[in-house]
């Protein structure tokens, strides 16, 4: 048979199929059609293809006798009882007489759906027994006018933009609205049975009145164990969110949810909502880059070796504080190898850097992404120790003609701490305060700073480094003369003592009395 195939209105029993093949497109519409019959020789090949069904009175739209293969979509006016096929993936189905409208195959693994229109009637009607688990029934955009408008027994029932008048009967199942109407004060529920009421939430995010792409997180504010966060990514996102929950014992309704939005270079934004009544539109607000610079040092400041670079910033963001931003700062040498780097917030101590010209970089990041880059110049000049490397030093002959000293930086000034004493001779060429170490053990015989300055060292008590105190010794050879000197000082009086006793005896000879005592 063909499409549109016209089924004889001649038969009061309506019409027979039997053997194999397809049937497309047959039509039981006619007002005096007894509907189709399938007997039980029909085999498991027989296809019906988008069938049409009339079925006044007391007659039955489809046969339950063994089950055609239909394809495609199967429409049915005024059946009294539509079963749908093991192999019908698409029912339509309109009914305005008594009896039951719509009665799923218990034997379905799979979900079927189904478009039905059905007034005076007790409507919907899914049942299985408890050792089955058929997959759920889902109609789309129905409408139902009856007292019972669904009842749904162990059969799962997803109904999609229904528009149901009259009560909803289940028990031990679930029976999930989306969308369309539904009085949940007119529903019955018996033993582990619940029926969810969900809706479909457009939400639609906006940055300076631009759509902006975002996270979205919505939470209808229901009790804690029965909310459910729904999360969706876009610029407008459809969401479907559980918003009314019946059961045996309570039943929970909210017309409202919190809403976390996040886009991408912006604060998040928080709200709470009202649902249902249109779109919703949250607004982020945009964000800018820190501003940042460098309080100090300034650019192309010059710094002596082992003196510290005290880096200072200013920084100021549109959202967060300065201390809440993260920082990268960067030292490169004139080369551009890098040399330091650091984390610290908002100001670096930076030590230990080697003659040379530097560039400081300081990468500044919010929250959000934005950043600003700054960069700084500085030099780090050679160690100058005794500070005389002053207008007057010349930097040919490294000597300062008007204080008639060496001069300039450690590397060239011979006396590089300006203690007098040039570098070669003093025990301490960078410490004005000392100069001499007799026995060479790091501490200096004396200290004696010049004004303003200040030493760490401290003076040897065993200058010789004999192992005796110089306070034991009588003296420290920085007291008074030494030993040899004593005994050339000894010498010489008694030579004087000697010429003197000769000149007064006129160069006779002595007696013998004067040369016992001498």
């Amino acid at each position: 048979m063909t499409a549109q195939t016209p089924i004889s209105a001649a038969r009061e029993t309506g019409t027979s199929l039997g053997g194999r093949g397809s049937v497309e497109g047959p039509d039981a519409s006619a007002p005096t059609a007894r509907g189709l019959h399938a007997p039980g020789r029909i085999d498991e090949d027989l296809r019906l293809v988008d069938l049409t069904l009339w079925a006044p009175g007391g007659g039955g739209g489809l046969d339950r006798g063994t089950q055609p293969r239909v394809s495609e979509d199967v429409q049915c006016a005024q059946a009294l009882t539509w079963t749908i096929p093991q192999g019908c993936s698409k029912t339509r189905c309109s009914m305005d007489q008594e009896g039951t409208a719509f009665t799923p195959s218990r034997t379905l693994d799979t979900p079927r759906s189904a478009w039905v229109t059905i007034t005076g009637s007790p409507g919907l009607d899914a049942h299985a027994d408890s050792n089955e688990d058929p997959a759920p029934l889902r109609v789309h955009d129905a409408t139902v006018q009856a007292d019972v408008a669904v009842a749904a027994d162990g059969h799962p029932v997803d109904l999609h933009d229904a528009v149901l008048t009259g009560s909803v009967q289940l028990a031990d199942t679930t029976v999930k609205a989306v969308g369309g109407t539904i009085d949940l004060d007119q529903t019955a529920v018996l033993g582990d049975g619940v029926l969810e009421r969900w809706i479909t939430q457009r939400f639609v995010a906006e940055r300076d009145g631009v759509p902006s792409v975002g996270a979205w997180t919505a939470t209808p504010s229901l009790s804690n164990d029965a909310a459910r966060a729904v999360q969706g990514q876009g610029a407008a996102v459809d969401l479907i969110l559980l918003v009314g929950l019946v059961d045996a014992s309570e039943a929970l309704t909210t017309d409202e949810a919190s809403v976390l939005l996040n886009v991408l270079g912006s604060p998040p934004v928080e709200a709470t909502v009202t649902l249902g009544a249109g779109p919703i539109t949250l607004s982020v607000l945009g964000n800018q880059a820190p501003s940042v610079s460098f309080e100090r040092p300034i650019s192309g400041a010059r710094v002596m070796e082992s003196t510290p670079i005290q880096a200072q910033l200013s920084v100021e963001d549109d959202h967060e504080a300065a201390f809440d931003l993260s920082y990268d700062w960067t030292v490169r040498d004139d080369a551009g190898v890098i040399m330091m780097r650091s984390n610290d917030v908002l100001a670096w101590n930076i030590t230990d850097l080697p003659a040379d010209l530097y560039l400081i970089e300081v990468v500044v990041t919010d929250a959000y992404g934005a950043s600003t880059t700054v960069l700084l110049d500085v030099e780090v000049t050679p160690l100058d120790t005794d500070g005389d490397w002053s207008a007057s030093c010349s930097e040919l002959t490294w000597y300062d003609e008007q204080t008639a000293t060496p001069c300039g930086p450690d590397v060239y000034d011979l006396d590089d701490d300006g203690d007098g004493i040039r570098d070669t001779r003093d025990a301490f060429p960078m410490d004005a305060c000392a100069t001499v170490d007799t026995d060479e053990d790091g501490q200096p015989d004396d200290v004696d700073c010049p004004p303003g300055q200040s030493t760490w060292l401290v003076a040897d008590q065993d200058d010789d480094g004999d192992g005796i105190p110089d306070t034991m010794e009588g003296a420290s050879q920085d007291d008074g003369p030494s030993s040899v000197g004593l005994i050339a000082l000894t010498v010489f009086v008694l030579l004087g003592l000697i010429l003197l006793l000769r000149r007064r005896g006129g160069g006779g000879h002595l007696a013998e009395k004067d040369l016992v005592h001498l």
